[in-house]
């Protein structure tokens, strides 16, 4: 493990630590995972799709990178992971017959089973706040729009409806909203709507990029999200979640720093790194796993080589339900 010695704009985690103390002493993290061994602290732990046994596969481990286990074997690949507030499954993109399937994970006993049996292409799914339904990309209606449905995989409804390309939902730790990308202008920006689809708001009324996968602090007043910073590249981005005030860069360095997501406790941000902002699969570019402590202010990477090209957004597990 090494930190990255980085030139973070000093104001840019202005306001993000308003309310934390109280999550902080309030969120106790779940330890005990799958036969892992014991974490040394109560640090989070999250799940991610790696490359270091050949395919994508999912491991958990703690902030630190270590307490490792292996989730998944034996599957085309499973990335984007999504953990459910409960902390009993975790849904997943698996690559299947040609397309992209969403399934789940039972935690306790590793099981893997579809949420359904659509031909589609589903991805990125994003569970709500009480675990009762998903959000996710999907193709099934003729392009990719935002559905959701049950947790059981039934009552699919398709949230914008839109000729554009839309995709990556992010629901609202307080369950009222979806932040979501889409280029229903001509260009990908920040999107947001209510949990139901309605009242669709471009947030920031600006061009961004591709790789937006924003991500809701657990307060819901923020967001952070993947944008093109000022030398061309791919950097991540604050934003307060109402879009009055300009939205404030948090890394520098790397070619590509994206596929945010947020801690329960409200300390860290973890996300990917590439060297290369031009990454495919025929490149063999491999992503690493970057922690953000926004109590030190470090960048330390967990995972060095190791997240793959597709789907290498990190997960947490939230905090014990009440």
């Amino acid at each position: 493990m090494w930190v990255l010695n980085l030139v973070i704009v000093n104001h840019g985690v202005r306001g993000m630590h308003r309310g934390f103390s109280c999550l902080l002493a309030a969120c106790s993290v779940i330890a005990a995972f799958a036969g892992a061994a014991a974490a040394d602290d109560e640090s989070p732990r999250l799940v991610v799709s790696t490359n270091r046994f050949g395919g994508s596969d999912l491991i958990s481990l703690d902030v630190k990178g270590k307490n490792v286990t292996r989730l998944t074997k034996d599957l085309a690949s499973a990335t984007e992971p999504c953990w459910s507030p409960d902390g009993k499954r975790i849904a997943f993109a698996s690559h299947v017959e040609g397309g992209s399937r969403l399934q789940w994970l039972d935690v306790g006993s590793l099981s893997v089973a579809p949420f359904d049996n659509s031909p589609a292409n589903d991805r990125n799914a994003c569970w709500s706040h009480d675990g009762k339904k998903l959000a996710f990309t999907s193709d099934r209606g003729g392009n990719p729009d935002v559905y959701v449905m049950d947790a059981d995989g039934k009552n699919v409804v398709n949230l914008t409806n839109d000729p554009s390309y839309d995709a990556d939902p992010a629901c609202s730790p307080d369950g009222t909203r979806i932040a979501f990308a889409s280029n229903r202008t001509g260009s990908f920006r920040l999107w947001m709507m209510k949990a139901d689809g309605t009242q669709p708001v471009d947030l920031l009324n600006k061009d961004q990029i591709y790789a937006l996968y924003p991500t809701w602090s657990p307060d819901s007043q923020q967001l952070v999200f993947g944008g093109r910073g000022a030398d061309n590249t791919i950097q991540l981005f604050v934003v307060n979640s109402d879009g009055k005030s300009p939205a404030e860069q948090l890394t520098e360095g790397a070619a590509m720093n994206t596929y945010a997501a947020w801690s329960p406790d409200g300390q860290y941000l973890a996300y990917a790194r590439f060297a290369s902002a031009q990454v495919d699969n025929n490149t063999g570019a491999r992503g690493d796993l970057m922690i953000y402590d926004m109590i030190e202010a470090t960048h330390t990477a967990i995972l060095t080589g190791e997240l793959p090209v597709v789907g290498p957004r990190p997960c947490w597990q939230r905090c014990t339900p009440q």
